[in-house]
């Protein structure tokens, strides 16, 4: 329905009511500019209010306010019940401690267990980084980095599907692990070209350790010892 409004408030009355169930119903004014308003469709829209004693309409802003309003208010009460329950649902549970204790200490038959940690930049914008590992299960208890194989972990260029090389670089035993298990760091490098030879290609766009290294060995080289320093603003 419509909404028509008299040139002068005191020489009639003016009101509307948005029908019961309606789609968004258009507001016009019979003023030399006049102009529709969509206001949004609301089952009880009720545009009469009063102001100083005297009833008059709403202007279609302040129907579209009110209606909004309401509405946010509705939706801010679900979402406050939903918060509610999910903080009565997650009750803290105290773990168990000697059910891990149990798994952490099995007899591993003389295997050892490395953990290939790895930094992974595939989806972000270049400056943030993913750190990730996988474990591997060898038969020999390393000594140091050399004694582990290289591996790959599975990422994407683009929407092409890209084996990344792990190159172990230093390991340290497993804190987390008892026994004898390591932790393996190691950077990523490309994939060789085909036909190369070689086992890794080029250092990953985020390996910034290769070009340390080649800098500290051109240094060691030249007989020089360089030193860092830390600098914090």
């Amino acid at each position: 329905k419509q909404l028509r409004e008299q040139p002068e408030r005191g020489s009639g009355t003016a009101s509307a009511e948005c029908g019961e169930g309606s789609e968004a119903p258009t507001v016009s004014t019979t003023s030399p500019n006049p102009e529709t308003v969509t206001c949004p469709p609301s089952p009880r829209a009720e545009l009469r209010f009063c102001m100083d004693g005297e009833a008059r309409a709403r202007s279609p802003l302040e129907a579209c306010q009110a209606q909004s309003s309401e509405r946010c208010l509705r939706k801010s009460s679900i979402y406050e019940r939903r918060s509610l329950k999910a903080r009565e649902l997650a009750v803290p549970t105290q773990l168990d401690r000697s059910l891990a204790r149990e798994f952490l200490e099995l007899d591993q038959g003389g295997k050892v267990q490395v953990e290939y940690v790895y930094i992974d930049c595939t989806f972000t914008d270049g400056d943030s980084f993913d750190i990730c590992s996988k474990s591997m299960t060898v038969g020999i208890v390393p000594t140091c980095a050399a004694d582990l194989p290289t591996w790959t972990y599975s990422t994407e260029e683009g929407e092409e599907p890209l084996d990344m090389v792990m190159v172990p670089r230093r390991i340290y035993r497993d804190p987390f692990r008892p026994g004898q298990n390591f932790i393996v760091l190691t950077d990523s490098y490309r994939p060789a070209a085909p036909g190369s030879g070689e086992e890794y290609g080029e250092p990953a766009s985020w390996n910034t350790r290769a070009g340390c290294d080649a800098a500290m060995s051109r240094a060691l080289e030249m007989g020089e010892d360089p030193w860092f320093g830390i600098e914090q603003e």
